[in-house]
This record gives structure tokens, sequence and C-alpha cells, in this order.
């Protein structure tokens, strides 16, 4: 009965759902993402060397038993088809993580916010730019031609590696910091960096740095048409019809994965319809835009409130209950994000105590946590702004209230006429811009007020930094030190405060170690940046799971789409 109802009153809020704006369909925003980015000199911090995983070593070097017999056929609605097969090059999460893809492995893969070996068995930091990555012994490629499952060697490592570095593909982007990779020995690896660099690991561990085999890398043909041969969890049939069909690999070398025996991936294009294919229980789970979600939750049946997942920076809501169906999951999506953000290079935005004071009327308070835009790597990394008293716990920005408004330069600078742009990506954008306008009408500033087509505003804001405030999308990035170097630091070439603080600068660059003061560095860069009132992100892109209830005994946060992930595929059980 409950489900009756439910779709019932679904069918009637599906059709408000609509094409809503940031739809999953869409996930890739109308922004050229950059292939490079461009990186300042760094100094030569030397961390802490990386230990090798005692733990790991140990497990890998026992005979591994089979102590699992996967079960089941999994099955997922992703929100649409690839647009060809080649991982290195197409960087799309319809691909990497949901798609063709995860039959592949990598050198190293995410657990949350951890970094874990993939297909290695330790990796030791030798010095500030180099690296030993030592492989599995028991990992074998899949058994098809014309591989023929034969042992994963340090070639396939460094033929892959090199494959993406040399190509001007986005991927190539995320290993700009890579000078060489070499073969040391037959399961041993060598990286060389230009410069250090602290997310080297995890640059390694993204889900577009794919290991394929070296026989296929130079192919006439290339790879947009297959073959698909990894050494990951899931063997993928090449003789897929309308979507993708998978076994599960009896020569996998991590024990007791993957969980179920099949795992079919169907694109549906229609958010809607995979809304509802979870709820009449066709589907195990389904991926949702997170606006839409949110209007699902309005059901009252699921006796979830909504307000508990507003707009809100770095929010994790979860409700997942053998009482109420479906399971609902919702993660942030740190790649992406709504912008805001002051030029500090024009009249009158040039001066700090006027960028604050633009800061003080919004509602920044209503943050736990507020966001700068930058890839959160550690839970220690988030920056807590909400204070019971001020408007928020940062001194610099709650003194700004009091702006001197008697001083003739003061007053000149608020009779100014400040260009506002938002960029037309959707309603979420509109409306926020509209707000923020009210608000700044509201308190005095004299706002000039327009809205840009995506190709307008990518132009004007981030090529030519030719605005004074601006509110549009976040360029997709994954990486922290991408994002510190490339968009933040003064001489990045999508730095869109256009800032010229030395200070800043230097906060980015002390950061660039991995030893245990980099989460105090990064959380100095994040209030100084608030402090100068540069830029914050309002809102966080998240994502929406949908996982019904024949996915047994499910808890919150496995399924982590951060940085293309796919291996929490492999831990998912089902009932047959």
């Amino acid at each position: 009965m409950f489900y009756v109802k439910l779709l019932i009153k679904l069918s009637i809020i599906l059709t408000t759902i609509g094409l809503v704006a940031c739809n999953t369909e869409n996930d890739e925003l109308s922004v050229t993402t950059p292939t490079s980015t461009p990186l300042v000199t760094i100094p030569v911090i030397i961390p802490t060397p990386t230990l090798a995983l005692e733990k790991e070593l140990e497990r890998v070097q026992t005979k591994n038993v089979i102590a699992h017999i996967p079960q089941g056929t999994l099955s997922l609605a992703s929100p649409k088809n690839p647009e060809h097969f080649d991982v290195h090059e197409d960087s799309s999460d319809s691909l990497l993580s949901m798609g063709p893809g995860i039959s592949y492995s990598r050198l190293l893969r995410f657990n949350e916010f951890k970094i874990t070996c993939d297909i290695c068995i330790e990796w030791i930091q030798v010095s500030d730019i180099e690296y030993h990555i030592r492989l599995r012994e028991d990992v074998f490629w899949h058994d098809k031609i014309p591989i023929s499952g034969r042992k994963l060697i340090a070639k396939d490592v460094v033929e892959s590696l090199n494959r993406i570095k040399n190509n001007d593909w986005s991927s190539s982007s995320i290993l700009n910091s890579l000078d060489m990779v070499e073969e040391i020995e037959e399961s041993k690896v060598r990286i060389l960096l230009k410069y250090p660099d602290a997310d080297l690991l995890m640059r390694l561990a993204h889900g577009n740095i794919k290991i394929i085999p070296y026989e296929l890398q130079n192919l006439k043909e290339g790879l947009r048409f297959g073959p698909t041969i990894g050494t990951g969890p899931w063997v993928y049939n090449e003789n897929s019809v309308d979507r993708f069909e998978f076994t599960a690999n009896p020569n996998y070398f991590e024990e007791g994965f993957p969980k179920a025996q099949e795992f079919f991936i169907s694109p549906v294009s229609n958010e809607n319809t995979r809304i509802a294919l979870v709820l009449s229980e066709k589907v195990n789970v389904s991926i949702v835009d997170y606006w839409s979600m949110k209007r699902l939750l309005g059901i009252k049946d699921l006796e979830i409130n909504a307000s508990m997942i507003d707009d809100k920076t770095g929010n994790h809501f979860s409700h997942c209950s053998l009482n109420i169906l479906p399971c609902i999951d919702i993660n942030p999506n740190y790649s992406k994000g709504v912008l805001f953000a002051l030029n500090a290079s024009v009249y009158p935005i040039d001066d700090v105590h006027f960028r604050r004071y633009i800061f003080s009327h919004l509602d920044l308070n209503s943050y736990d946590s507020l966001s700068i835009g930058l890839p959160i790597a550690s839970s220690g990394w988030e920056l807590s702004t909400k204070s019971e008293t001020t408007y928020t716990n940062l001194p610099e920005l709650t003194q700004s209230l009091n702006y001197d408004q008697t001083n003739s330069a003061n007053l000149e600078r608020l009779d100014d006429t400040i260009d506002f742009y938002v960029g037309d990506y959707g309603d979420q954008y509109i409306n926020l811009g509209d707000k923020y306008l009210r608000i700044l009408t509201e308190a005095g500033f004299q706002v000039r007020y327009q809205v840009l087509n995506p190709k307008e505003y990518y132009q004007k804001v981030w090529i030519e930094k030719n605005y004074d405030i601006s509110l549009g999308p976040k360029i997709p990035i994954d990486i922290p030190n991408t994002f510190l170097y490339g968009m933040l630091h003064s001489n990045g070439e999508y730095s869109i405060s256009n800032h010229q603080i030395d200070y800043l600068d230097q906060l980015i660059e002390l950061q660039n170690t991995s030893n245990i003061e980099r989460e105090k560095h990064i959380i100095d860069i994040q209030k100084y940046v608030l402090e100068q009132a540069l830029l914050f992100e309002p809102i966080t892109d998240h994502v929406g799971i949908l996982i019904s209830n024949k996915t047994q005994n499910y808890n919150s946060g496995v399924i982590n789409i951060r940085n293309s992930e796919s291996w929490h595929w492999s831990e998912l059980v089902v009932s047959n």
C-alpha cells in the first residue's frame, strides 16, 4: 500500500521536477574546462616519506583464498551514455565510473577521504620529487583477446601514464606535475616530478588515470570503440546492447570482491524515469540530480524534512532505513559548485574594506562551513565559520559591518556603479543572482545587473576578467593544487579574483607539502581568502543516490562519486 500511495504521489511531483537546472543529464557545465593548469615555480619542500603499507603487504603476500562467491545481479540507472570508450581521452563519469571504465584498475584508489593501493602494494617517497611504486604480483588482465589474461607488469603502468600526460586531453592536466615515469623492475615504477606536488597520490587515484595494457595503447584505430580489457573487478561484455553488461572477474586480486555476480548499467537520460525505476524496484541504484532529490523528499510518506539538506556547502545527508524506502544518500561533489567572486583589480572592488562591506550583507552565517570552492581532500580541511553572536566567526569580516560612510573616499566607492554578471546556467543561478541583487540594492550599492549566456559569461569572467562581481559555475576541478594554483594563485591562468596579493601566493606555495602541516595551511588559506572577501561558494554541487531495498545492508557514504571513483560498485550486496 505504501508503494501504491508513493507512486501516485510521485507521478504528480515528477511533473514538477522537469528540466531542473544543474541536471545530472548535463553534469558537464557549459564551461570550457582547461586542458592544463599552469603552475608557478614552487619552493622545494621535502615532505615526510610515505611509509610502506605493512597491512596491505601482509595481506597480498598471503595466498588469496576465495571466501565469497559473487551472487545476484546489481543494476544501475545512469544519467547518460559516454561519447566513446577511451578512458584516457574522455573525462565523463558516464564512462569512468558508470560505464565500461569500471573494468579498469588504477595504481591507487579512494576510500572515502583516504587513498589506498589498488594494483600497487606500497609507495615510497624517496625525495620531494621522486616516488617508487611497487605493484602487486597477483594482478592479471581479463582473459580476452589479444591480451589473454597475462600478468600486469610495470610497462603497462609506464605506457598508460605516458599516454595520458603526453596528449592534449582534459585528463592530461591531472598529471601536469609528472616529468618522467620509468620501469625500474618488472613490478616497480619510478615517478619523477617537475616540482613537489602534495597531491600526486590523489592524481594517481583519480578515476581518469586508468591502467590499460601496453599492447592496446598504440592501436591505429585507438580505443574509442574498444576493446575494454582491464584488471578490475568487472569484466565487460563487448556484445552488450542498449546497456553495459559486466560479470564478476573470477581472477580478481581483491579477496571477496565483487559481491555481485552480474552488473548491468542502463543509461536513462530522463531523470523522472530513473527515480521511478528504483521506486518500482526495476533497478537497484539510480543517480539523481540534487535539486530533483530535494523535491522528491517533499513526498509526505517518506517522512523526511527537505530543509535538512538545504543549500549548505559541504553538507552530507543520508536517510537509510529498513522501514522507509528507498534509501536516500546525498553526497557533496566538491569539483562543481556555484561561485560568487569579486574582481580585486578594478575600482571600486579593489579596496578590501569595500569588498568586506559587500560580504557583510550576504547571509554568510547560514553556512556551518563556508567554502571557497576548494576540493576537500580531508574532513579536517573544512573551515568552521558559523558564529552564535556575529554573522561569522571571522573577525575581519565582522568588523566590516562598521564601514565608515563619513569617509569621502568610501562614499565615492558606494556611489560608483558595480557590474554584476550572472551566468544563465539554470534557475538556481538566476534565483541566487536575483537574491544578491536585492540584498545589495537595499544596502545602498549601485548595481548594474546583467544575465549572460554561458558563452558570454565564460569569455567576460574567466578569460577577459572584465567584471566587478560575478556569479556562475566553478570550472570543474577535482585536485586541490589545481584549484589553488590555477584558480586562486595570482599567476594562475584562471585566477578569477584577479588579485595581486603576494601573501596569499605564499600561503598557497607553503601548503604544497604532504606533511601534517598541510591541513593547517589549507585552513589558513581559506580564512585569508574569506577575510579578503575575494570569493566564496554559496552552493556546492551534490549528487543524489537512490538505493532500492534489494541492495542489502547499505551504509551511508559507500557510494563515493568524487574523483570519478567506481570501487563502491564492488561492495554492494544484492538479493537474488
